[in-house]
């Protein structure tokens, strides 16, 4: 693995990458005025492969019909598939090294790892590589494999120069049936994720990572489709999130809104354990990555609802269920918690 890339590749699972599609909770399903439970039922399964693997990405369905894609040592432990009731992983040959998954439906799913020129492609049936990314003079990598719609779906990462002295931040798109790279300025970065606030406007946003030998610079763009504008550029962590169909932007432990070309701040948790990231069913009902453990706000107050000791990494939210990702010693770690019956 080169020098530049994979340094931005271990710094996207040390902030807890989390890289999945639209979340299949959708607006119909969940009562955006009520306050969110938190009263879950908790499980744990230790995924046990052939090799280590760092699960970095979860997507699903639903809870009976979930994915989970990482690093790892061989093909067959870098894609697992949870089916309701046990935890799989029959696919070998497609990757070894995958940080990102996302999905439609049970018979359209997509996968992209770091480094890597293809993408990948669950048709139902089987995985396969549905495109081949070549950018001449550099080596590609996907930090994150986003959508929000089946039709529009875009893919974010770096790719380094073959002589491994540079590298840029890339953008590739897939519009109808064709994937392409993006024709952006070169900029000196790492691009980590992207979201849309699909309810709000067509701007998207970017996360992304300037790796200097003195340390990182963490940067947020808006991508008009036209263009890319700065929105910040400093040393606290910053990503990019949506949920229930809005855009936020969370900077250190403040979360912004971006409202009249300029970023309007939200929600400020200092003095508490958020370490970042949103990503649940409502704005009164989401889960947020804490120095302690898992978090959830529940539009009142921010308190952590599983203590753990271990990095989150990936994330699923469904209407009575979550699923987290994390590493212990080289094992991945599954958690589920489903809401108790009332």
């Amino acid at each position: 693995m080169k020098k530049i890339l994979g340094s931005i590749t271990l710094l996207i699972l040390l902030i807890f990458n989390l890289s999945c599609s639209k979340d299949p909770v959708t607006s119909e399903q969940v009562d955006n005025s009520t306050p969110g439970r938190r009263d879950y039922t908790w499980t744990v399964d230790t995924l046990k492969g052939e090799w280590h693997a760092y699960i970095s990405g979860l997507w699903g369905s639903g809870p009976d019909d979930l994915w989970a894609v990482g690093s790892a040592g061989a093909t067959i432990d870098a894609i697992w598939h949870f089916d309701g009731t046990k935890w799989e992983q029959k696919w070998p040959g497609v990757s070894s090294n995958l940080m990102s998954v996302c999905g439609f439906a049970q018979n359209n799913v997509w996968a992209a790892g770091a480094p890597g020129e293809q993408i990948y492609k669950f048709d139902g049936s089987s995985w396969k590589a549905a495109a081949t990314l070549n950018i001449p003079g550099y080596v590609p990598g996907f930090n994150q494999i986003w959508g929000d719609a089946p039709y529009s779906i875009f893919a974010v990462g770096v790719a380094e120069s073959t002589e491994g002295k540079s590298y840029k931040g890339i953008i590739a798109t897939y519009y109808g049936n064709v994937w392409s790279v993006l024709d952006i300025p070169d900029l000196r970065v790492g691009f980590t994720g992207i979201k849309r606030g699909i309810k709000e406007s067509s701007n998207y946003f970017l996360s992304a990572t300037r790796y200097e030998k003195t340390g990182y610079t963490n940067k947020i763009y808006l991508y008009d489709s036209k263009s890319l504008k700065e929105l910040y550029s400093g040393a606290d962590l910053a990503t990019v999130n949506e949920v229930d169909g809005q855009a936020f932007i969370i900077i250190g432990k403040k979360i912004y809104k971006y409202q009249d070309n300029k970023l309007v701040l939200w929600k400020d948790f200092t003095g508490t354990q958020f370490a970042g990231l949103m990503y649940g069913r409502s704005t009164k009902d989401f889960f947020s990555v804490g120095y302690n453990g898992l978090m959830h706000y529940n539009g009142t107050d921010i308190e952590t609802i599983y203590p753990t000791d271990m990095g989150i990494w990936a994330m699923a939210i469904f209407p009575n269920d979550i699923f987290f990702a994390g590493n212990r010693g080289g094992i991945s770690i599954m958690v589920h918690g489903k809401l108790k019956q009332r």
